[in-house]
């Protein structure tokens, strides 16, 4: 239950929750490990975000990395570098189906509050290949993609804010070996490639994002 009050209070949950209990001050991170990412959740944390986004119906949080923006929503998350030019993180996010077998409102707090952790650390964990297929049929970003992949590498992960509903917490992040490995092939092999940029991996979700307008 301490888990459950701490990501309801900083905000990730669906607008139509009531107003949770504040963070409690013994409220403890939570980790957990993937195949490219080691993150920890620091619910505590409150840092100040670069965009003052407005949310939309299906969009849960949002985490600013460098100049680019990772946006979660009920159906899967985008890693964002500007307007029209993105890649998918989770595609179907799964857990956006499941409900509670009983009518009982705690049971579909359980589901929002841990399918939101769930997406946000499988997302982190999806940035080397994301990051790599990006560097592979480069966008108009590139240049913006590869210094976020040098970056990650040369301080082994991030510490990242997120903005949820009403309020902000953190995670922090660590590159596996298979993570750091991803990354530093897709940088090696972006360096050996001539300097002709296409624009791939387009990605349009909404063109009435408004998020989209305040990105670079």
């Amino acid at each position: 239950m301490l888990l459950t009050m701490a990501l309801l209070a900083v905000g990730c949950a669906p607008a139509s929750r009531s107003a949770a209990p504040a963070v409690p001050e013994s409220s403890f991170p939570l980790s957990l490990r993937g195949q490219d990412t080691h993150v920890q959740f620091d619910f505590k944390a409150h840092p100040a975000i670069a965009i003052n986004h407005q949310f939309q119906s299906d969009e849960l949080c949002y985490l600013m990395i460098g100049e680019a923006v990772i946006m979660c929503t009920e159906d899967g998350s985008y890693l964002i570098f500007g307007p029209g030019d993105g890649v998918i993180l989770v595609r179907d996010n799964p857990l956006s189906q499941l409900r509670p077998a009983s009518d009982d409102p705690a049971g579909q707090e359980w589901i929002d509050v841990f399918g939101t952790i769930f997406l946000i650390a499988g997302s982190v964990d999806r940035l080397p290949d994301a990051l790599s297929d990006y560097l592979a049929t480069p966008g108009p970003h590139h240049r913006e993609a590869a210094a976020l992949a040098r970056k990650m590498l040369a301080d082994n992960g991030a510490t990242l804010p997120i903005a949820g509903r009403g309020n902000t917490f953190a995670i922090t992040f660590r590159l596996t070996e298979s993570g750091r490995d991803k990354l530093s092939t897709a940088l090696q092999s972006d360096d050996a490639t001539p300097g002709v940029l296409k624009v791939g991996n387009i990605f349009t979700r909404r063109r009435d994002n408004p998020l989209n307008k305040r990105l670079p």
